[in-house]
């Protein structure tokens, strides 16, 4: 993988350039490897499921990814939230705030369930083809992010990684 990250200097814009290389061996060429590629436009669907005062937390995540959106300009993604009762602010509100161009809310109803809250918020997205990421509020996340979790996403695979999930297809 070859990742490049360039800036116009008078306009300050930012472009990122990441591409999968190989060199045969005994020559100096680079080549494309066919049929190895990841879709730069892919929707991402960053599920999580919050309650019991997390507010705090919910508003960090919010700004990290109303951050991402601001500096990559970034449309393919889109946040799905299923709220507990006992969440400290006013979510839909915070959404609306956020800058955030797509997002899905539901609020329910009793205990905090996480299995069952992410289990809806999955069940909410309707593209088979896009993206689901399930995610934790209390992270720290580069502006890169979603470049990332596209380019080791791979059309209908589940991927693991310590405690982040990527599935690329949801069957309910």
């Amino acid at each position: 993988m070859v990742e490049l990250e360039l800036v116009e200097i008078s306009s300050r814009k930012y472009v990122r350039f990441s591409e999968y290389v190989y060199r045969p061996w005994g020559t100096s060429d680079l080549c494309s490897p066919v049929g190895i590629a990841w879709n730069k436009s892919a929707v991402i669907n960053i599920i999580l499921t919050t309650g019991n005062n997390q507010g705090r937390w919910l508003l960090h995540f919010l700004y990290h990814m109303s951050k991402i959106h601001k500096r990559t300009k970034d449309f393919n993604f889109n946040v799905v939230i299923t709220e507990y009762d006992g969440i400290d602010v006013d979510l839909k509100a915070a959404l609306k705030r956020s800058g955030i161009p797509h997002y899905q809310h539901v609020r329910l109803p009793g205990k905090f369930q996480k299995a069952l809250g992410l289990q809806l918020a999955a069940g909410m997205v309707k593209d088979p083809n896009s993206i689901l990421f399930v995610m934790d509020l209390h992270l720290d996340i580069p502006y890169h992010f979603f470049d990332d979790v596209r380019k080791v996403s791979k059309h209908s695979d589940l991927f693991i990684f310590d405690n982040l999930v990527i599935s690329t297809k949801l069957k309910m």
